[in-house]
């Protein structure tokens, strides 16, 4: 019986995460559970579960929770460091919104050798390489359930990075990939937000139809799997079946596919956790000719938990289509292969969560999300950039990029 803790329980991924558990009660219990805002959410899982602890991370909101008497609320300031490195804590799940506490959960975890299951690629993004340094030191696991990142790690389970010629990551395209320039340019946050395959939260719908999000999966597979992001591409797959590629330098190419179901990659990761202490080599990583960055491996692998998603069928392959993106409008890429050139992915990382809430709050427009960002890198560009050490940091460059947007808009 593994004890889980879900930092942002009430999200789109952490609410999958409890669909998971709750068909494998005799594997995992949930000891904690993490939210922001979502109060009524909580309660409802806090009463379904019965978590040893739970935390609200609104303070407001947490002063007049009424929580069970069988939970303690956490309502310090460090109740994320105190869950994530909690003794009885055996797999933390990171899939709560903002760099910051996504850090924080991280950092934390990796420093009392946790096996944690990233779904928030912020944390990578703004702090890649002082995760990678933190897991050098630790016998901490790191497994990726973000859809395409878990999709490549498995494909390269037992393989020799270096053999590598490069990883495809697939995108959907989201709501608006066949829009004209016009049509983008007065694109409604109702339109943007009816993603053709995908049920997930707003914020990451605007990224997926910006592409922003694929950049931002490039930067974090770069730290993931130690590859340079020259080595990373993406390509659009417009019936997200497909979610991963790896092409080796033999010629072989092999694809992780199956029906787009957040569940998948969830119950993957959560299938390794069940036996994550029993390494057979503690001491060696698990792909091989990379650093320990990834690990979750047995002497033997666990068999998978069972899932009712079904394999699609070989009719449906020919359905399947594969192509560069054609709509040039939608440079979310670019942007980020930018800010990867200039050092400024944390810059680019806030800029971009400021300008996709208010787009939604529909105070501008889809467009001005590119713009907004574009301005931001050549600003902060023309200096050097602050370095990320720690949280803190990222707070300090959070500030200074709102109060640049803030002035400009």
């Amino acid at each position: 019986m593994k004890n889980v803790v879900i930092f942002g329980s009430t999200g789109s991924v952490g609410t999958q995460v409890l669909d998971v558990i709750r068909q494998n009660l005799d594997k995992f219990n949930v000891f904690g559970l993490v939210a922001n805002t979502s109060d009524r959410k909580l309660l409802e899982q806090i009463n379904e579960f019965k978590p040893t602890f739970a935390c609200l991370l609104d303070s407001e909101k947490a002063a007049c929770f009424d929580t069970p008497k069988e939970t303690i609320l956490l309502t310090q300031s460090d109740s994320i460091e105190f869950l994530a490195s909690h003794t009885e804590a055996d797999v933390l799940v990171v899939s709560m919104l903002g760099a910051v506490n996504s850090l924080r959960c991280m950092l934390s975890g990796i420093g009392a050798d946790k096996f944690i299951a990233i779904a928030s690629k912020e944390a990578y993004v703004c702090a890649g390489d002082i995760i990678t340094q933190a897991l050098l030191k630790s016998n901490a696991k790191v497994v990726p359930i973000d859809s395409e990142h878990s999709a490549i790690y498995q494909l390269i389970q037992n393989e020799n990075t270096k053999s590598i010629r490069r990883i495809v990551l697939t995108a959907s395209g989201g709501a608006v990939y066949g829009k004209t320039a016009e049509e983008l340019a007065s694109a409604t946050v109702d339109t943007v937000l009816k993603h053709p395959n995908w049920d997930m939260g707003a914020k990451i719908t605007v990224d997926c139809a910006t592409m922003i999000n694929k950049g931002l999966e490039i930067i974090e597979a770069s730290h993931l799997f130690n590859l340079d992001p020259s080595k990373i591409d993406y390509v659009v797959h417009r019936q997200s079946i497909v979610h991963g590629i790896v092409e080796f330098d033999c010629g072989t190419t092999t694809f992780n596919l199956y029906f787009p179901d957040m569940r998948v990659p969830i119950n993957y990761a959560l299938s390794i956790a069940t036996c994550a202490h029993r390494r057979a080599q503690p001491d060696a990583p698990l792909v091989q000719g990379a650093p320990p960055r990834l690990g979750g491996g047995c002497a033997s692998f666990p068999p998978r938990l069972p899932l009712s998603n079904p394999s699609p069928s070989y009719e449906q392959f020919n359905a399947m289509t594969f192509e560069q993106n054609r709509n040039k409008i939608l440079v979310g890429v670019d942007l980020c292969r930018r800010a990867i050139g200039l050092g400024l992915c944390a810059y680019l990382n806030f800029a971009n969560d400021i300008l996709v809430h208010r787009f939604l709050r529909k105070e501008i427009s889809f467009l001005e999300i590119y713009s907004g960002i574009s301005s931001v890198l050549d600003h902060f560009g023309e200096s050097p950039s602050k370095k990320v050490k720690n949280a803190s940091d990222l707070l300090e460059i959070e500030k200074l990029v709102a109060d640049f947007l803030q002035k400009k808009s």
